[in-house]
């Protein structure tokens, strides 16, 4: 019997065909976060009025969560990272599953500060390792161990790059983290995960629907961070974002997965033996 040749042709996959359909959701977005010349002000609706009020310039840099009620871990400096950067590029791969060896606090210490770490400053403003539309930085990250790292309990933690320290939230259930996030192998053998979530008023006052797209490509600028760090220190990692995304949501206090929800994470571990 003949070998099956899918020749699908992948645009048709997507819209079909026949006529398309009346509202594509997808299309429907791009289409609403456009920016022209002659609707610059509507589509940009918070600019003018930022550019005018220092108060709200003043408030807007201030970006991050607050957990100053909750216990925090005050982490140790992050290492320089001695690795090339072209290696590092060109050798980083996803595991499909990590290794055994533990990690510690030092290694996520170090990940976080280069993913979205605090690393000077720009007219008095703190700069951040990763670019933001307008320096909003409507993310935050948040860390769960799953397979454990040495020196955090079984509890979910924010990191603050202002203090870079972890703030104790509350404890997780990490069989329930494992099925949010798809229960793969990379999922049940990581040491941990990073939780990038996103506040989209925190852009979107600004950039209307576009803050949504700013939001998302700053996922990515971080979700890169923590890939070339953790690999630059011996470790490996692997980029999921096809989380569940409500059940995710429903593990980080205060997340209510409309408003503020769950856009990327990223696990972390030790290398596969094989590697």
């Amino acid at each position: 019997m003949p070998e099956f040749v899918d020749s699908s042709n992948l645009e048709e996959i997507v819209y079909g065909q026949h006529d398309p359909i009346a509202s594509d959701i997808a299309e429907d977005f791009f289409e609403a976060s456009k920016i022209t010349p002659v609707t610059l002000a509507v589509d940009l609706p918070g600019v003018s009025r930022l550019m005018s009020s220092p108060e709200l310039r003043e408030m807007s840099q201030r970006a991050g969560r607050l957990y100053s009620h909750r216990p925090t871990i005050n982490l140790p400096q992050a290492e320089e990272l001695a690795h090339g950067l072209s290696d590092t590029i060109t050798s980083r791969c996803s595991p499909e599953a990590f290794g055994s060896a533990p990690i510690n606090l030092q290694q996520i210490a170090t990940a976080l500060h280069h993913a979205q770490g605090i690393i000077g400053t720009t007219t008095g403003h703190p700069r951040r390792t990763a670019p933001s539309a307008g320096a909003l930085y409507p993310l935050d990250l948040f860390i769960a161990p799953i397979q454990g790292v040495d020196g955090l309990n079984n509890d979910i933690y924010h990191y603050s790059p202002f203090t870079h320290t972890l703030a104790e939230i509350g404890p997780i259930d990490v069989a329930q983290l494992r099925r949010a996030l798809g229960e793969t192998a990379a999922s049940e053998s990581a040491a941990a995960v990073v939780i990038v979530i996103c506040t989209f008023w925190r852009s979107r006052f600004k950039y209307g629907y576009r803050g949504v797209r700013f939001s998302l490509i700053e996922a990515g600028h971080i979700a890169q961070n923590l890939a070339l760090s953790t690999h630059a220190q011996g470790l490996a990692s692997r980029a999921i974002g096809g989380f569940f995304d409500d059940e995710l949501a429903q593990l980080i206090p205060g997340v209510n997965g409309v408003d503020d929800a769950p856009v990327y994470t990223v696990l972390i571990g030790s290398p596969p033996a094989s590697s």
